[in-house]
């Protein structure tokens, strides 16, 4: 199991905190990965794809305590370099989506009551530190991966694809794209807390990522990587003496 794994698994077991906290990870997740389906009648759908069974248990579990729901959890066969599994957890029952979305301030609505999906960190989450470090979390556990420390100092935030909507349902307006715009809205925020981060684009893809080791600590000690935090510092005392 990679770092990156063993660090999400350790955050999965985390307690949820606060119902606050629970949705502002909640929303982190479903912002950073989820998939939005809109169908013709404006009747939505949420998947949030994940590799990590952990974070996908985590997920559902958020999912069940903060809307009384059992959702969907579909299990696929992806092949990369190797065959291994993805998990969905799926809310296919469009009110109940509605409402979650709403509830995370990721569906909005402006002053004519055109409804929007968001693309930023809901300032909701903002007002509280521990309901931003919480969207922080559930940000990473969605589209972060880190390096082994013992290689290399390396953290990103994978910008995911836009979410299909159909004329009922406006994006928010962004500068450039909105994986941009998202990214750059938790690039602020890490600006906040004095951790060193760049945007750049790779492929397909925004990528914000963290090269220095002190970032790198400070980001984990944020979203609350404590075990992962301490491993990597003992590393980087090691590193220090050789």
């Amino acid at each position: 199991m990679t770092f990156s794994a063993i660090l999400k698994k350790d955050l999965s077991k985390l307690p949820f905190g606060s119902r606050a906290c629970q949705r502002a990870e909640l929303s982190g997740m479903i912002g950073s990965v989820a998939t939005i389906s809109v169908d013709e009648k404006g009747a939505m759908t949420i998947s949030i794809k994940t590799e990590n069974p952990s974070v996908a248990a985590r997920c559902y579990q958020l999912l069940k305590t903060l809307y009384q729901i059992k959702p969907k959890i579909k299990i696929e066969k992806t092949r990369k370099f190797k065959e291994h599994r993805a998990y969905r957890v799926v809310v296919e029952e469009p009110w109940t989506a509605k409402i979650i979305l709403e509830d995370c301030q990721i569906l909005s609505y402006n002053a004519n009551g055109q409804a929007f999906f968001a693309n930023h960190v809901p300032e909701k989450f903002k007002k509280q530190q521990n309901q931003i470090k919480a969207y922080i979390r559930g940000a990473f556990l969605g589209c972060g991966s880190v390096s082994n420390p013992e290689k290399t100092y390396h953290l990103e935030l994978v910008g995911k694809k836009t979410p299909l909507a159909n004329k009922k349902i406006e994006r928010s307006p962004a500068t450039g794209t909105e994986q941009c715009a998202y990214l750059q809205s938790i690039k602020s925020i890490l600006d906040d807390y004095e951790i060193k981060s760049n945007l750049i684009h790779r492929k397909a893809h925004w990528v914000l990522y963290l090269k220095e080791g002190s970032s790198v600590a400070d980001f984990l000690s944020v979203i609350g990587a404590h075990r992962g935090l301490l491993e990597m510092e003992n590393i980087r005392i090691v590193k220090e003496m050789r």
